[in-house]
């Protein structure tokens, strides 16, 4: 099925700016291959599933657009995967059947992640060459709490940390820390070394020890977590809610989502995490009631979570972690995902212990 005719070929290239829109870029004169990849990938899908993601891939709204790059790139990975499409409909519901035959209806989740990878490594490294120009014999290290602007003057922000600096040198501050905020920044900086005797600088003259952030993990899994509980709510008081189902929450750039962030979110706190140098990382879990996903028996239809994303570097190419639910009737198995897994190996007075296994690898979507 060709998605991308001549006819919006010609209209796209011919249309002024929208650069920013994700289909203008695709149907350009040089992203050929990238249209051929993903018209083969639906060849795959079954109607009316197929006219339905054929439809949101044509639309220069970029939520619309990736929201069908992600149920397709999904869907791309788990039929090579040994997956089959049982039915599907116009509203996006896609059941499935497993690679030993059991069905499960899968859930794409499509989020389009604030900030670039790219401009937020120019804006740090443009924030360390101002700081590297304080005038103090301290050294720091600097913490970026969110992404910076875009257009961003950090001279304020060299001002204001040279009076922190003088204010430190004369005995009047009492911590190792300080912070500047406003609209748009949210930074922190630390001492090198204790109060007593901070580091100093060296020949080369640079304060600057180090740059951490920006850290947005924090706010994306909150994102995250609410969007996977409304849409599993509102699946389970639909009329399919007591059947199995798969999340996969998909982006266009990498989360940046600490592994036990979103390990405390589906299984809650580990009894015991050890890390053997044979076997690797293994978890085991409670069996006593918590707060979390897996644990609550709303959602015990829930076989398996993935979080995946968009490689920065190949436009086609996805990968991510799955995570399945031991406490399911039917957990997911590693082996039935392209990705590394998250998934109980045996269980230890009753309670599940869990190990990383799989292949942990891109899926290239529409690959031949």
């Amino acid at each position: 099925m060709t998605i991308f005719d001549n006819a919006l070929l010609v209209e796209l290239q011919a249309l002024g700016g929208a650069s920013h829109s994700f289909l203008k870029q695709v149907c350009s004169q040089d992203a050929a291959p990238l249209r051929d990849a993903l018209s083969n990938a639906l060849r795959s899908v079954p109607e009316p599933a197929r006219s339905r993601l054929a439809d949101l891939l044509r639309s220069l709204e970029n939520r619309r657009f990736f929201q069908g790059f992600a149920e397709l790139a999904a869907l791309d990975g788990l039929l090579r995967s040994g997956w089959t499409v049982e039915d599907s409909d116009a509203s996006g519901r896609l059941s499935m059947f497993r690679p030993e035959g059991r069905p499960c209806n899968l859930q794409v989740l499509s989020f389009l992640n604030p900030g670039h990878p790219g401009r937020d490594r120019e804006a740090v490294q443009k924030l360390e060459q101002v700081l590297d120009r304080v005038y103090s014999k301290l050294k720091f290290a600097v913490f970026v709490r969110r992404s910076l602007p875009q257009v961003f003057d950090p001279e304020p922000v060299r001002q204001a940390v040279e009076l922190w600096l003088r204010e430190v040198e004369a005995g009047r501050w009492e911590s190792r820390y300080a912070a500047y905020e406003d609209e748009t920044v949210a930074l922190e900086f630390g001492l090198i070394g204790d109060l007593e005797r901070p580091a100093r600088v060296d020949r080369q003259g640079h304060p600057v020890v180090m740059t951490l952030g920006p850290f947005t993990g924090g706010r994306r899994m909150g994102l995250v977590e609410r969007r996977i509980i409304q849409e599993l709510d509102r699946y389970r008081m639909g009329p399919y809610g007591t059947e199995h189902t798969c999340v996969i929450a998909v982006a266009d750039r990498p989360w940046g989502i600490a592994r036990g962030t979103m390990r405390e979110f589906l299984y809650g706190k580990p009894d015991m995490v050890s890390s053997d140098p044979e076997v690797g990382w293994e978890a085991t879990l409670s069996n006593a009631p918590e707060p979390c996903l897996f644990k609550d028996p709303l959602y015990a239809p829930v076989e398996g979570v993935m979080l995946l994303s968009r490689s920065p570097d190949e436009a086609l190419a996805i990968g991510g972690r799955a995570w399945s639910n031991p406490f399911a009737e039917r957990p997911l198995e590693a082996h039935e995902t392209p990705f590394e897994t998250v998934a109980e190996v045996r269980r230890d007075n009753g309670c599940p212990v869990l190990r990383r296994t799989g292949p942990g690898e891109l899926v290239f979507v529409g690959q031949e």
